[in-house]
């Protein structure tokens, strides 16, 4: 009888534990914006292509993550926009490692304007490039993107200030902390644990 009581309060210590285990579980990781500097609303281009020196732009992101995606945005001087006809020789480089392999896609973003002439617009598109899972250690890093492509004059898009345009996603494992209900919720289960044992103890 003695050895049922013990299985049973056993059982019962287990199962609160499994409960707290299951709240306590880490969230799936999800491919989300690790830094995110969106583009400005008026023309803020610099040239960054096979006619000029490539741009490097930093960044930092706190703690350590699995690079997964990069975008940016960029415009053509008129004239040149369709030159590239579907092929995106891009050169995609982070922390210095050299170019990065896949394929450039680019998307219509939206009409962006000069901001010393309202008269004056261009096309601003979106540009993604799927990375091959890059180990990142957190920290300080660099981002350096040109055009190689010969027919284009291509510009990468600021934020209307100094810094330019781009988006980097990315999985990261975050520590979840309980919150303060949680762990009020299983203070209460393991006091109920105590007091339901105490009485199975008493009247057996």
């Amino acid at each position: 009888m003695e050895d049922m009581k013990i299985s049973s309060m056993c059982l019962r210590f287990f199962g609160f534990l499994l409960a707290g285990g299951m709240v306590l579980l880490p969230a799936p990781l999800l491919a989300v914006p690790l830094l995110e500097k969106l583009p400005g609303s008026h023309l803020d281009g610099l040239q960054s292509d096979a006619g000029s020196s490539p741009w490097m732009e930093g960044f930092s992101i706190p703690g350590a993550a699995t690079l997964t995606k990069v975008s940016w945005w960029g415009y053509y001087l008129e004239g040149t926009e369709d030159a590239e006809a579907g092929s995106y020789l891009f050169s995609v480089d982070i922390g210095g490692s050299g170019p990065l392999s896949g394929t450039v896609t680019r998307s219509f973003d939206s009409v962006i304007m000069d901001a010393s002439d309202p008269q004056f617009s261009l096309n601003l598109y979106r540009y993604e490039l799927d990375l091959p899972n890059i180990s990142f250690a957190g920290g300080s890093s660099t981002l350096e993107i040109s055009n190689n492509s010969l027919d284009v004059v291509w510009l990468w898009q600021g934020l209307n200030g100094n810094e330019r345009a781009f988006s980097i996603e990315g999985e990261q494992a975050v520590q979840l902390v309980p919150e303060p209900g949680i762990l009020a919720l299983l203070g209460i289960a393991l006091m109920g644990w105590v007091l339901t044992s105490r009485r199975t103890y008493r009247y057996s």
